[in-house]
């Protein structure tokens, strides 16, 4: 299902980004939020969220 829906979003060129982590639980950024891959999924959402929300 999140690949089908990256994919219609990217079709639609629509600004999307897809990252996999794998063994990752859902949510994990909030669960695990003391890991690497927590860290790094929450710096990308924020730079994803700034490039594309962030007024001119």
């Amino acid at each position: 299902m999140t690949l089908r829906l990256y994919q219609a979003l990217d079709q639609a060129d629509i600004p999307v980004k897809l990252d996999v982590y794998e063994g990752m639980p859902h949510v994990f950024q909030t669960i695990l939020y003391n890991t690497t891959e927590s860290t790094l999924a929450i710096s990308k959402t924020n730079n994803f969220l700034k490039e594309f929300l962030n007024p001119s």
